[in-house]
């Protein structure tokens, strides 16, 4: 199913056929307009970024399920996003066009 939604599950038991007989659907929330094409989740585990085919990208508080960033800008689908390992830094690319956002001042 392609939709804009991101899902939460929880994979239940040991090895890799019991994770995927027991998924637990926690919560689904509406992200962006168009198909979600990826996603990254920042170093602590804590933000989880979005880019999507409707040109932008997002940035998620997971425990909370809220958008704390949401960026705009590309002329083209957001096929890639990627947190900076130390930074407050998110990187996309759309096309051949990389940008990086600084999520301290955005």
């Amino acid at each position: 199913h392609r939709s804009g939604l991101l899902r939460h599950f929880l994979l239940g038991g040991a090895g890799c056929e019991a994770a995927t007989s027991s998924w637990q659907s926690v919560r689904s929330w509406k992200a962006h307009d168009q198909l979600v094409v990826d996603l990254c989740f920042d170093a602590s585990g804590s933000f989880v970024a979005s880019g999507s085919t409707d040109r932008s990208a997002k940035v998620w508080d997971f425990a909370g399920y809220f958008c704390t960033h949401s960026f705009r800008g590309h002329n083209g689908i957001v096929s890639l996003v990627r947190f900076h390992p130390s930074k407050l830094q998110l990187v996309t690319v759309a096309d051949s066009e990389l940008r990086l956002w600084d999520l301290k001042s955005s």
